[in-house]
């Protein structure tokens, strides 16, 4: 086994290594106990078998001017952040050095490991911010190179209630803020009514995913206007100045595994300077003073199959 030398300190015991054009360190793999000296404490990258959560072979990466990229640690590890000390088995950073992700948990799911046997190794966190005061297990957090909080991702079927624009709203999934602290994004658990330039529309989005809080469904400017939203259960009927009509509403697709139940598709309308704008095959864009706007619930022709984290939106 090779060592190398980075601006942390000497690795020893390492292998697989990868180096960029110029020579300098890209990655390897960690295969004996070493200490890197940082600016969040002596950190120990992961190296041998923790059980059958995770397994040893995870590379530390590292950015051209050799500050760490990415570090798998070899057990849970408190970080202090601006947040105050979290828990950590993986962190990701900016190329600066300064902290970008960090991770509370870094299991590798299998058929011995399910997502429910690593949700149990999660225990709730508090939070206290600008949208309130809230706690949830969570999948991540990112910062901004500054320090502040960009994203927050909840583990599924996590749910926290928020202060925004809007008032208090039930949130899945995460959030994520703008740089001076006010809320960004959100996905809302529920359809949730919104006043918009055409009336009340219900945001939700149907097909969520459910792991990744970073881009979320309902948006606000920094100033706490609306940007966007996704309903899953409303159709929009527009009518011009000229008697030309146009009717968007949510689509439907064939279920992955039964072709013959149909699953909604989120119709995604934006705001901006007097405009709509609807993404539906395309993106469609209306001037608002010249139409007028009837919005009617979906009424679905066939049953669904039932989304991601469905809350019975049809």
């Amino acid at each position: 086994m090779k060592e190398v030398n980075t601006r942390y300190g000497i690795l020893k015991g390492v292998a697989y290594i990868e180096h960029y054009p110029d020579g300098t360190l890209k990655s390897c793999v960690v295969t004996e106990h070493n200490e890197l000296k940082t600016p969040y404490g002596k950190l120990v990258p992961l190296f041998e078998d923790n059980e059958v959560r995770r397994k040893p072979g995870k590379p530390v990466t590292f950015y051209p001017g050799g500050y760490l990229k990415n570090l798998p640690l070899q057990n849970q590890t408190g970080i202090p952040t601006p947040l105050g000390v979290l828990p950590a088995e993986y962190l990701a950073f900016y190329e600066d050095g300064s902290l970008h992700r960090v991770f509370p948990l870094d299991g590798k799911l299998s058929a011995y490991w399910t997502e429910e046997d690593e949700r149990n190794h999660a225990y709730e966190m508090e939070f206290h911010l600008s949208s309130g005061r809230f706690k949830s297990r969570v999948i991540g957090i990112q910062f901004y190179p500054d320090g502040s909080v960009k994203s927050i991702s909840l583990w599924p079927g996590e749910l926290v209630a928020v202060d925004s624009p809007l008032g208090p709203i039930k949130v899945r999934t995460g959030l994520s803020f703008y740089p001076g602290g006010q809320l960004k994004t959100l996905e809302p658990a529920r359809p949730t009514p919104v006043q918009t330039p055409l009336g009340t529309l219900y945001a939700y989005n149907c097909q969520a995913l459910g792991l990744n809080g970073d881009v979320n469904s309902l948006c606000f400017s920094a100033a706490g206007a609306l940007i966007s939203l996704m309903t899953s259960t409303d159709e929009i009927e527009l009518a011009g100045k000229s008697g030309e009509r146009h009717l968007f509403r949510p689509g439907l697709t064939p279920n992955l595994f039964n072709p013959e139940i149909l699953d909604p598709v989120p119709l995604k309308i934006e705001f901006a300077d007097n405009k709509m704008l609807l993404y539906q095959e395309g993106m469609k864009e209306f001037d608002l003073r010249d139409y007028t706007f009837v919005i009617k619930p979906l009424v679905l022709q066939t049953g669904c199959s039932g989304c991601s984290s469905c809350m019975g939106c049809s």
